[in-house]
Parts: C-alpha cells; structure tokens; sequence
C-alpha cells in the first residue's frame, strides 16, 4: 500500500491542470492527484518527460499537452 491509498476517492470527479508535470513537484502532485482520484490534464516544456510521467500513473490516462503556457 502507497501513502495515498487511503484517500483513493478523495479527488474523485474533480479534474486537475498540473503543469510542469514532467519532473521534479510537478511529477510527484500529479501522482498524488492521480492516486487521489482526480482526472488529470498535465502539461510541461519536455514531451518526453511528460509522457513518462504519464505512463507512471497507474490506472489513470491523463489529457497531455508538450508546449508553453505562458
């Protein structure tokens, strides 16, 4: 058992915009979200590191988008 699996449903129907989801904060917020429930749509400059944090979340299939929001 994660540290998270005891919220499972605590985000559940609730829909989070991580950026800068490829690495570092923005990695470990999406995995907790993700664990949490929440449907996610993460974005971050490097498409790579993105998509490897995508295919880390278990059971969720996040909305990704590589590019600059600023």
């Amino acid at each position: 058992m994660n540290q998270y699996e005891s919220h499972s449903t605590f985000n559940s129907g609730r829909v989070a915009l991580v950026t800068g989801a490829g690495g570092g904060i923005g990695a470990e917020t999406a995995r907790l979200l993700a664990a949490t429930g929440a449907q996610l749509a993460l974005t971050d400059l490097r498409e790579e590191s993105l998509h490897r944090t995508a295919a880390s979340l278990a059971g969720s299939e996040p909305l990704c988008w590589a590019g600059d929001l600023s």
